[in-house]
C-alpha cells in the first residue's frame, strides 16, 4: 500500500523487477514476474511496448452522476441513434445515470455538462422528467479517452491483465467481469510454469490464447454496441449476444466450479 511504480528493472531483455517510491523515499523490489493489473495506461505495458492484437480509437464518450429521489428500481438500458443513456440503483438510494455520445461532442458539453446531460436525458422517453424532479448527489464525471484494444500480454518476466490487457468501450459494463477472467486465466498460467508443469513461455503463451480466444469475440460485438454508426437495433442484439458471451466463458473458468 502507498507504493507508486515508476518503471521496471531489466537484465537485458528480462523484467525482473520495479522501481518504485513511497512516502519515505525510492526503492526497488525483484520479483520472478512483475504482472501488470493497472489499468489502460499501464506502466508495465508502457515500458515494455507491447504489440496490439487489435487497436481503434475511442468510439463514444460521456458523463455521468448519481442521483437521490430518482425513480429507478432496476437498470435501463437506451441505445439511440447518436444516442447512449443507462440509469440503475446503487447503494444508499442513490441511482446512477450515464449519457453517452460522439467523441466529437465531449468538447462542447464540458462547456454546460447541465444543459447538455438533461437536454440528452429528455430524448429518452420519461427519463429526463424523472432525472430533473431528482437531487443530484455527486459531480459529474466526464470520460472520453476510451480506446478499444486487446494487447500482447507477456513477455520474459512480465504479464499484462485486466484493463491493461483488454480494455474497451465501457457501455456493455462488464469490465470487472473481463479482468476477473483474465486473473483467471493469468493465475493458472503462473502457477503452472511456477510449480515447475511447463515452462514459463508455454504456460503463457496458453495464456495469450486463452486471452484471445475469450476477449476477441467479446471485442468485436462491443464495438458494434458501441458505434454510433450502427443501427439501435443491431446494438442491442450485440448487447444480448455479449451477455452469451460472458455466460459460456464464465463456464469454462476454473474458479466457477468454486462459485459453484
Amino acid at each position: 500500500e502507498g507504493v507508486y511504480v515508476d518503471g521496471l528493472l531489466f537484465d537485458n531483455d528480462r523484467v525482473v523487477g520495479i522501481e518504485a517510491h513511497n512516502s519515505e523515499g525510492s526503492l526497488t523490489e525483484r520479483a520472478r514476474i512483475v504482472i501488470g493489473a493497472d489499468g489502460r495506461n499501464s506502466v508495465v505495458a508502457r515500458s515494455v511496448e507491447p504489440d496490439y492484437v487489435k487497436y481503434c480509437e475511442a468510439v463514444g464518450a460521456g458523463f455521468y452522476s448519481y442521483f437521490s429521489g430518482l425513480e429507478c428500481t432496476k437498470a435501463e438500458l437506451y441505445l439511440h441513434s447518436k444516442n447512449f443513456s443507462v440509469a440503475f440503483p446503487t447503494n444508499d438510494g442513490l441511482t446512477l445515470v450515464a449519457a453517452g455520445q460522439p467523441p466529437e461532442n465531449f468538447a462542447e458539453w464540458k462547456r454546460d455538462i447541465e444543459t447538455h446531460f438533461l437536454e440528452h436525458c429528455d430524448e429518452i422517453g420519461d427519463l429526463g422528467s424523472r432525472v430533473r424532479a431528482a437531487t443530484r448527489e455527486e459531480r459529474y464525471v466526464g470520460a472520453a479517452d476510451l480506446p478499444n484494444f486487446i494487447r500482447h500480454s507477456w513477455g520474459p518476466g512480465w504479464a499484462l491483465v485486466g484493463d491493461a490487457a483488454y480494455h474497451k468501450d465501457p457501455t456493455p459494463a462488464d469490465g470487472r467481469t473481463d479482468a476477473f477472467r483474465g486473473a483467471d486465466q493469468l493465475s493458472e498460467a503462473i502457477q503452472a510454469f511456477l510449480s515447475g508443469s511447463a515452462p514459463e513461455e508455454e504456460a503463457l503463451g496458453h495464456y495469450q490464447e486463452l486471452l484471445e480466444s475469450s476477449d476477441l469475440p467479446l471485442y468485436e460485438q462491443t464495438m458494434k454496441m458501441s458505434s454510433f454508426d450502427v443501427a439501435p437495433s443491431d446494438r442491442m442484439a450485440a448487447f444480448f449476444e455479449i451477455a452469451a458471451l460472458h455466460e459460456s466463458e464464465v463456464a469454462k473458468m476454473p474458479s466457477s466450479e468454486v462459485a459453484a
